[in-house]
């Protein structure tokens, strides 16, 4: 076999070697497509599903407003009346007064058992006063009961008993994961990011923690732009 016959041959194999290559590089450019179209309609199906509750919270809060003018032709919501005026529960102070007088009566004036005494019931005068001027309802129980339907304590001023305190919570949560989150993010490109994960950034902390104020908005922005969640190629799986 001369030269050219084995130049020859040599072209032919890499011709033949690099199709397959091809054809591979090909398939795994589609599939990478493919993998980003699903996870682009995964997205797209949350933000739908995401608009169908706010609908139905909408539709819910519609209904609920139509029971609060309801309610508020009864005056009262659910049968709650507010603690100052309701009878049971000045009948419950008095009872728990007049308990801790009664045992006022088994010690000797000016001991130590009846100034422990004598400070509860100044104590428990000014508790029931308390609910009674904050404007809290109260039931036929006698008892204090909060409002949790936004409808009801948007109308009649309950906000500060459940509904402002759960969006704070949410708030607040949702503040320090996000800062912790970009904190963490910001470490990649260090020379030693675990040593900035021990050893807290204070002045780059405080100000992440400040630009994450805006946190419900970034986040619906990051979703959109599905930056959000890491990619699928970027999560291990085990063999199976």
């Amino acid at each position: 076999m001369n030269v050219r016959s084995l130049s020859s041959s040599r072209t032919v194999g890499s011709v033949r070697a690099s199709r397959p290559a091809a054809s591979t590089r090909r398939a795994l450019t589609v599939r990478a497509s493919s993998e980003r179209q699903q996870q682009q309609q995964q997205q797209n199906e949350f933000l739908v599903k995401g608009a169908k509750t706010l609908a139905a919270l909408a539709i819910a809060a519609t209904v609920t407003v139509g029971n609060v003018e309801e309610a508020q032709a009864k005056k009262d919501i659910s049968g709650l009346t507010p603690c100052k005026t309701s009878k049971p529960y000045a009948k419950r102070q008095k009872q728990a007064v007049k308990a801790l007088e009664k045992r006022l009566k088994k010690y000797d004036e000016g001991s130590a058992g009846a100034a422990a005494i004598k400070d509860s019931v100044a104590k428990t005068k000014k508790r029931f006063a308390m609910y009674a001027d904050t404007g809290v309802l109260c039931g036929k129980d006698g008892y204090p009961h909060l409002i949790a339907d936004p409808g009801f304590a948007l109308q009649y001023g309950h906000t500060g008993e459940i509904l402002l305190p759960t969006f704070g919570f949410v708030y607040v949560a949702g503040l320090i994961g996000y800062a912790g989150r970009q904190y963490i993010m910001s470490l990649k490109g260090d020379k030693k990011p675990v040593q900035g994960e021990i050893i807290i950034d204070v002045p780059k902390a405080l100000n992440i923690m400040f630009t994450s104020l805006a946190w419900p908005i970034k986040t619906y922005t990051e979703l959109r732009n599905g930056t959000l969640m890491a990619a699928e190629e970027d999560i291990t799986v085990s063999p199976r």
